[in-house]
């Protein structure tokens, strides 16, 4: 588990590679390793945290039970902001609830330059076997196309859907089209 706990961050697994290991051997006690699994990871800047990011990788490929990393989750414990100047993420008990009961890290566009370098590092360090999915500030074609070709295999889509609704998916998927089009043309 991850999260405060006594004002104090609780470890967050892919962060902590003894912990990961743990975790993903725990897991794969229960469910198998013929089972599908997705490890969606923090963000480790490979420019600042090589070491890190390959310890990460390590215990993700000798665990065999990883089909597809995720890159990245959010930044933890800095406060990400839409245009109006609410919380991007946050969580309430339910709707009509006025308190926030959590406030999810910083994600959407500033996640994404560690991403993409997550993403090229990811493909290099992983097997071909395992996929990446690129995730942070997917909002047009452009990003898209461009997590494709720091080599993921797809992108997932956060923030922008919870700003923009379902629409978004399509949306992306349309720019993408357009965008391949004209450089083939």
């Amino acid at each position: 588990s991850y999260g405060k706990k006594d004002g104090r961050q609780k470890l967050i697994p892919s962060l902590h590679p003894e912990l990961l290991h743990d975790c993903l051997f725990r897991i794969r006690q229960e469910i198998g390793v013929e089972s599908p699994l997705s490890v969606k990871v923090s963000p480790i800047d490979p420019l600042t945290d090589a070491i890190l990011l390959e310890k990460i990788v390590l215990v993700i490929t000798e665990s065999g039970c990883v089909d597809e990393v995720v890159a990245t989750n959010t930044i933890p414990n800095q406060e990400g902001t839409r245009d109006d100047g609410s919380p991007a993420l946050s969580f309430k008990v339910s709707e009509e609830a006025t308190d926030t009961l959590h406030k999810g890290g910083k994600a959407g566009r500033p996640l994404k330059p560690i991403a993409l370098r997550m993403v090229t590092a990811l493909r290099v360090l992983l097997p071909r076997n395992i996929r990446i999915i690129g995730c942070g500030g997917n909002f047009e074609g452009q990003d898209f196309l461009d997590y494709l070709k720091a080599g993921a295999s797809g992108i997932q889509i956060g923030t922008a859907f919870f700003e923009q609704g379902p629409r978004i998916f399509s949306d992306i998927v349309a720019e993408a089209a357009k965008l391949l089009e004209s450089t083939e043309g």
